[in-house]
Parts: C-alpha cells; structure tokens; sequence
C-alpha cells in the first residue's frame, strides 16, 4: 500500500513538472523574441542569434540587431550568410565604410564555406559603391554579378545607368536592352531607355 502511495506520489509529481515546463515553453514559443532569446541561451554554433538579428532588423532595431549578428559571427565565423545579414544592418544605419568590409568579410567567408550564393554580395558592394559614386568600383562589382549570374536583369540595368553617367550612350542602351529583354514589363528599364536614346541622339547632332 505504501508502495502504492509512493508510485502515484512520483507520477503525480512528474506530471506536475511536464504541464509547468509544458506551459513555460508555450509562453515563450508565443512571441518569436523571447523564443529566439531562449534558443541563444543554450549552446549554440550562431544560427539563432543570426534569426533573432533578423527579427530586430525586419523591425528597424538595428541596434540589437548588430549585436546579435556580431555575436553569432563570433559562434560561427565560417558562415558568410551572418556577415552578409550584418553589411545589410551597417548599409541600412548609413554606416557604409562598416558595410564594405563586412560585405568583404562574406565572401572571404565564402571561400570555406560551399553553397552560398556570392553573386548576392558583389550586388551589395556594387549597390553601395553606385551610393558613394564610386562608379568604376560598382562597375566592377556589376560586372561580376552579371559573370555569375548572366540573366540578372538589375544588375544589367545598373550597369547601363553606370555606362550613362559616364556619358558612353551606346553601352549604356545595350545594357538597359539586356535589362528589358530579361523584364520586358519593367517600366523603369523602358523609361530610362528612351532617355538614353534622347541623349545619345541629342549628342548626335
């Protein structure tokens, strides 16, 4: 009978504990920061830090963000996808030097790590050089997206706008038109086409 007592004492006891962990995890499974911070407390390669960096950058927290990114780089240094989030964080506060080299921090990164999509980083570089003027940078960075990536309509069409700034017309249209031909319904690339045509035909005369 003691025995008995015993036995449903413990099971009762157990069955308390499931029910208070079982709640405790649903509270904290409702809201996606307190889930992501209960994850990083536990020992982690950085993934869950770069998803909570995520969640505070998708919400203008660049602060918090930047921290978690950081923190995650710092448990895995190999991963160039968390560098990459991280140039995006530095891009978005205007902090473009930090940007940069994050961006070049990636694809080092990239070189020991397979499967990543490096053409994603050169767009960065290129975007943010195309900021700061810096048109033969962009150029470049443009110009290699394109070698990886030969049907990216954006990238050709950056490289047409970079092509006009520098006033050669011919190989700007011829960019804006590979442009067009990959987005045929993109108004933009067709507006920006007939002013090139204008230019080029003005210049003509």
């Amino acid at each position: 009978m003691i025995k008995l007592t015993i036995r449903i004492s413990l099971q009762l006891i157990i069955t308390v504990l499931f029910l208070v962990a079982t709640f405790s995890r649903n509270q904290i499974w409702q809201n996606t920061v307190s889930l992501w911070t209960d994850v990083s407390n536990r020992p982690s390669k950085g993934r869950s830090f770069q998803t909570l960096g995520q969640y505070y950058a998708t919400h203008g927290d660049y602060e918090k963000a930047i921290v978690n990114f950081l923190e995650a780089i710092n448990r895995a240094p190999r991963m160039p996808v968390i560098y990459y989030d991280l140039a995006h964080a530095y891009e978005d506060i205007g902090d473009l030097e930090k940007a940069i080299w994050t961006f070049k921090c990636a694809l080092a990164a990239s070189l020991v790590a397979d499967g990543f999509d490096t053409a994603r980083i050169h767009k960065g570089l290129g975007e943010i050089y195309f900021k700061n003027l810096e048109l033969s940078k962009a150029r470049g960075e443009f110009e290699t997206v394109i070698a990886l990536e030969p049907n990216n309509s954006n990238a050709h069409y950056k490289l047409g706008l970079i092509y006009r700034a520098n006033e050669d017309y011919r190989a700007s249209s011829s960019q804006i038109l590979q442009a067009i031909a990959l987005d045929p319904q993109n108004k933009l690339y067709k507006q920006q086409l007939k002013e090139i045509f204008f230019l080029e035909k003005r210049r003509g005369k």
